[in-house]
């Protein structure tokens, strides 16, 4: 949600080996070793256990099997936080109702009157938006947008309106740029009304989660946002088929790290059926799909 530079800052994903490198590397000597025990007690047929034991073998294989292509696909949606940045600070929109109060439900809206935004927001650099893109590409694939390519179809849009004069469009514009990386309330349901037209999805918003019913989606196959770090750093959390947690930071190049279920913190996000509010998975996100 917040700046930061950092070492790897920037950098292209996945530059050097990392810690899932070696897992999928484990997984798949894991898998070399289950099918050759196979193939041995298969030739034993009919010697004791050795049926018994071939087929366990098998099973063994293909778990080991889904947990090297789960940790593929971790690599492949990674996403460094790198921003797509605009070139002024000074936007049509508010978050003020029309009495001048706000809070966390409060809307975006148009204002006439620009107002002065912070030099990190015209950056565009935010773990929340990166942790989220990679979320959906988790569940829809990786044809769907990332993140920074979001970014810059909204920014092309956006100048594109400001020069035109179509100060409204702009501000809608803005308004869909700058709610990718917010959490409050009133930024997420705004967020979640482009989810349809942005992924090509239907059905679908995300959702603020306690840890409870964090947990229960990680465990379900769930992609989950946590906050990791008290506050102030959103990183995208999965749980492997063998149910081992990892993290992607979005800040790191080519950070895919193993944690554990004590690091997982106390803010949460979650991508739920609009209808049941039950946890997408990889396994039922196709019904969302237009």
């Amino acid at each position: 949600m917040y700046l930061r530079v950092a070492p790897g800052f920037g950098e292209p994903a996945q530059a050097s080996r990392t810690a899932v490198d070696n897992a999928i590397d484990a997984a798949k000597r894991q898998m070399k070793i289950e099918s050759d025990l196979q193939e041995k007690k298969a030739a034993m047929a009919g010697q004791g256990n050795s049926g018994i034991e071939a087929r366990q073998h098998i099973r063994n294989y293909w778990l080991w099997s889904d947990e090297a292509n789960f940790l593929e696909n971790l690599k492949a949606v990674l996403e460094n936080q790198s921003g797509v940045p605009l070139n002024y600070t000074s936007y049509p929109v508010t978050k003020s109702d029309a009495q001048g109060k706000s809070g966390r439900t409060t809307p975006w809206r148009f204002t006439p009157q620009r107002q002065a935004f912070l030099q990190s927001e015209a950056d565009g650099s935010f773990c929340l938006g990166s942790a989220r893109g990679m979320a959906f590409r988790t569940l829809f694939g990786l044809t769907r947008p990332s993140n920074r390519e979001i970014l810059k179809d909204l920014n092309d849009k956006i100048l594109a309106a400001k020069g035109k004069g179509q100060t409204q469009e702009e501000a809608r514009l803005l308004i869909s740029r700058i709610v990718t990386h917010l959490d409050d309330p009133g930024s997420l349901s705004q967020y979640n009304q482009d989810l349809a037209d942005r992924y090509g999805i239907k059905n679908v918003k995300v959702i603020s989660a306690d840890r409870a019913a964090a947990e229960k989606a990680l465990k379900a196959g769930a992609p989950v946002m946590a906050d990791l770090e008290g506050g102030w750093h959103w990183v995208l959390v999965r749980q492997s088929p063998r149910g081992v947690l990892w993290a992607s930071d979005p800040l790191f190049s080519g950070s895919i790290r193993q944690i554990k279920w004590g690091e997982l913190g106390t803010r949460f996000e979650i991508i739920v059926d609009s209808t049941t509010g039950a946890p997408i998975t990889t396994l039922n996100s196709g019904q969302f799909q237009r």
